[in-house]
């Protein structure tokens, strides 16, 4: 049987795609598709036999499991405070998530906060991922050493791994583009994502002005296995799902959604429920990375770098000065 992800993956005559992009990868290795949010880590067999492995081993320490309504929390004796955190968040990041995209979170995720960077990596998290999703076990795992670094990471990592369960719940994987999981998870969670950047400055205002963006084709299945392609797939992904909120209203995502819950592809969707072709939005989207509007967007997004090297350069000069008149006093 054919996958549906070829059929998803349609190459429009004349378009140059990037022969370093993911598209060429054989749809065939994906099976059905529901482990795609896998991708950079050992595979879910191996993440929830561990994670079994904890839950058997927990019979003396009931301290290990904390359940609620809403989520399954599974962690180190140590970090009981952490998970009792998490137990407290969810609920009103479930309901966020509903109003947001319009569906409904009817499941009950494990979540498996690990207490640092060794123990992430062997529940299968890889050194570019702060945490990652497996929608076909409903299992969440955090890295928490990553997630301390900054107020409100924790909150918002959560959250777009829920997001990511939500999505699979709700919508076939084989109709849901990579591109579309993570741009809209990302969105959801005020545009955080999972994934630590090769390099800590935007590759998308220099991708546009070179010509060597992905086109959305190529991100359906997976993103590129080298880490600036896919900090940059994920960072086209962010930026295009925000300019369809903005160009079409927060009310069209959950409509979108909702037809590709539905069943439709989406390219079908995107008429059905925004009125206009995903194509020819696409290629709104990549002319107005081009235009001035966006390169002074992309400007104040370093505002705050720009400042503090401004006040370190007027912080030497004063010092020069101070030392110049010092020396002829």
């Amino acid at each position: 049987m054919s996958c549906v992800f070829d059929s998803l993956r349609r190459r429009r005559p004349g378009r140059q795609y990037n022969q370093s992009g993911p598209a060429s990868k054989a749809s065939a290795t994906l099976g059905d598709g529901r482990t795609r949010r896998l991708e950079g880590v050992w595979g879910w067999p191996v993440v929830v036999l561990i994670v079994l492995g904890m839950v058997i081993n927990s019979g003396a320490r009931a301290d290990m499991v904390l359940q609620t309504p809403q989520v399954r929390i599974v962690h180190d004796p140590g970090l009981k405070s952490r998970a009792a955190q998490i137990a407290a968040m969810s609920p009103a990041i479930i309901r966020s998530l509903e109003h947001q995209l319009g569906l409904p979170f009817d499941l009950q995720p494990t979540v498996v906060p690990a207490p640092d960077r060794a123990a992430f990596r062997r529940l299968g998290g890889r050194a570019w991922l702060t945490a990652f999703a497996v929608p076909r076990r409903q299992l969440v795992v955090l890295d928490l050493s990553r997630l301390d670094q900054r107020a409100g990471d924790l909150h918002a990592t959560l959250k777009h791994e829920f997001a990511h369960l939500l999505l699979h719940q709700a919508i076939d994987s084989q109709r849901l583009p990579r591109w579309l999981d993570e741009g809209v998870a990302q969105w959801a969670s005020d545009g955080l994502s999972e994934y630590l950047p090769a390099v800590q400055r935007s590759l998308l205002p220099q991708a546009a002005s070179a010509g060597r963006l992905f086109y959305l084709d190529e991100l359906v299945v997976q993103f590129p296995a080298n880490h600036q392609g896919r900090q940059l797939a994920y960072e086209q992904s962010r930026s295009f799902v925000n300019y369809m909120v903005r160009r079409f209203g927060e009310g069209a995502l959950p409509l979108l959604l909702q037809s590709l819950a539905a069943g439709a592809a989406p390219w079908e969707a995107f008429e059905e429920a925004l009125g206009a072709g995903l194509d020819t939005t696409e290629d709104e989207w990549r002319g107005g990375l081009h235009s001035p509007g966006s390169w002074m967007a992309s400007l104040a997004g370093h505002v705050y770098g720009l400042l503090f090297f401004l006040a370190a350069v007027a912080t030497i000069g004063a010092y020069l000065r101070f030392r110049h008149r010092k020396r002829h006093y």
